[in-house]
């Protein structure tokens, strides 16, 4: 593994493919500001969709909103570089389909002892028992006249941050075991992969049918926190474009692409499964 310099080496990091896990080549990078911006800079400079960046620390890490995302040694930090063959209008869908990657990924690689207390919060924090385990940032770049995407996912495994929004916590702290950090790593990617060949292929139906399993709060009172103010509302659910499904209390529904979702008020007495 290679750690570049202040303004780092993109010939370097271009040669420093450290493994390859299932069809991705992986640049395994001690400490970077932010691997989505390693990928998006090795984008530019010539390297084909299909790889991912991984890095042990990140001394600029970012998520949704441009909030800062705590990135100590020992959880997981990784950018997946990729040019969907699906049309650019539908790769919004990405947020989604990554979370619903990463939910039924921690499950596998803890044989099972998550399932039935994780949960997605719309569009893509991952949630166990209520409190955040991970979070995905997706940002585009244009190469060569053709998009590709970055699908940066962080996850807490050995520690999780102190005075979160939501709340906060790690793989190590809810889970009886799991395969450790490179196991997870490996588990995100093939349950990646095999969530983009079901698009490619027959479309979003796997998708969604994966993060409707998951999704948290579906029935429930909630408020988006729009840029035009905030909205209450029944959430139900999703669109087959993964946008939210908000029912006013006037009984007219509205879909909105972004906002950050928290619960309002009861309309049932609330899942068990859902936090904020």
């Amino acid at each position: 593994m290679m750690k570049p310099g202040p303004t780092g080496s993109l010939t370097s990091t271009l040669a420093a493919v450290s493994e390859t896990v299932g069809a991705w080549a992986v640049h395994h990078i001690p400490e970077v500001g932010s691997t989505n911006d390693v990928a998006r800079d090795l984008l530019r400079a010539g390297a084909t969709p299909g790889f991912v960046v991984r890095a042990d620390i990140q001394t600029g890490g970012r998520g949704r909103r441009g909030r800062a995302w705590a990135s100590p040694a020992g959880n997981l930090y990784m950018s997946a570089a990729i040019a969907p063959d699906r049309p650019t209008p539908e790769w919004p869908l990405l947020s989604l389909m990554a979370a619903a990657s990463l939910a039924e990924s921690l499950i596998t690689v803890t044989n099972g002892d998550l399932g039935g207390r994780i949960g997605i919060k719309w569009p893509n924090d991952v949630l166990v028992g209520g409190r955040k385990i991970s979070g995905i940032l997706l940002e585009t770049e244009m190469v060569s006249g053709r998009m590709a995407a970055v699908v940066g996912i962080g996850v807490n495994i050995a520690s999780h941050p102190d005075g979160t929004r939501l709340g906060a916590t790690h793989l190590d702290e809810v889970a009886s075991g799991h395969s450790g950090i490179d196991g997870v790593f490996a588990g995100i990617l093939e349950a990646l992969d095999g969530q983009l060949t079901a698009w490619e292929q027959d479309g979003a139906e796997h998708a969604l049918a994966t993060w409707r399993r998951h999704g948290l709060w579906i029935g429930e009172r909630i408020s988006v926190e729009t840029g035009q103010g905030d909205i209450a509302g029944r959430f139900e659910g999703v669109t087959d474009a993964g946008l939210l499904r908000l029912r006013g209390d006037d009984g007219r529904e509205t879909v909105h692409a972004a906002g950050d979702v928290s619960l309002s008020g009861p309309i049932g007495a609330g899942s068990v499964r859902a936090g904020g």
